[in-house]
């Protein structure tokens, strides 16, 4: 992973989820075989080309997709699917999270292939609406931590049940991921910056739908995400950042 630097708070993508009255089809998740081939220059050979045109020739690192077999996660999806690593007694476990309107789930395993069946997991407490587990992190000491799309109903601010307004939360576990202790939400929209009116199928407001990722010297937490407000200008995907210090008390502490 590269480290993660300081970068501009708009970008032009968009994306959404759907609410649990439409739950979406379950995602398959294709593996790309990634090939790197570099060119080795010779000189001396026998066509007489030397090493200053081979290296002018030489264009770099270069990558290509090759078809594979799909995997099947045993968990439905619809966000994001982040995996952990464990050790129990010097045996390796995978630990893989999947979910969707009903709630996150995990599935163990060694590897990919030989998961086992998904098993919900538990928060406490428990939000009051419809959340999907979006990144995992894990500590030395044991501790993981957890971050997650939460989706509040537009009926108080909109009188509509149907469209959201997301938020992101965040959670810890001390058991490799089965029971999640709730931290609440740490980013959420300005207040009044949603739009009733707004044509989006799914939000009227907020932000969510993100990937969270650690620089490499374990400082700082970066969220990328998707915010849906009225000003246009602001829509699509943002950055936001967390010292890692402040992971356990993270509420209020979020710089957008």
């Amino acid at each position: 992973m590269n480290q993660a630097q300081d970068l501009p708070t708009q970008l032009s993508t968009d994306s959404s989820h759907e609410t649990g009255a439409r739950p979406r089809p379950r995602r398959q998740l294709e593996f790309k075989i990634l090939a790197v081939g570099s060119i080795v220059a010779l000189c001396c050979v026998a066509s007489g080309l030397s090493l200053l045109s081979a290296q002018a020739e030489y264009a770099g690192p270069w990558a290509e997709l090759i078809p594979a077999t799909p995997i099947d996660l045993p968990g439905e999806t619809d966000s994001n699917s982040p995996s952990a690593w464990s050790t129990d007694e010097g045996t390796p476990m995978l630990h893989v999270f999947n979910s969707y309107w009903a709630g996150p789930s995990v599935a163990r395993g060694f590897t990919l292939q030989t998961l086992g069946a998904a098993e919900f997991v538990t928060f406490v407490p428990r939000p009051r609406y419809n959340f999907w587990i979006e990144t995992v992190i894990p500590e030395a000491d044991g501790t993981w931590y957890g971050y997650y799309h939460y989706e509040v109903p537009a009926e108080e601010a909109c009188g509509d049940p149907q469209r959201m307004l997301p938020r992101i939360g965040a959670a810890r576990s001390t058991d490799r991921g089965a029971t999640w202790e709730d931290m609440g939400v740490i980013l959420e929209a300005p207040a009044n910056s949603h739009d009733c009116a707004s044509p989006n199928m799914y939000f009227v407001g907020g932000g969510g739908d993100f990937s969270a990722v650690l620089n490499n010297s374990r400082t700082m937490l970066y969220i990328y995400f998707s915010q849906y407000p009225r000003d246009v200008t602001r829509q699509g995907v943002a950055v936001a950042r967390l010292a890692w210090v402040d992971r356990d008390a993270p509420a209020g502490r979020v710089a957008v």
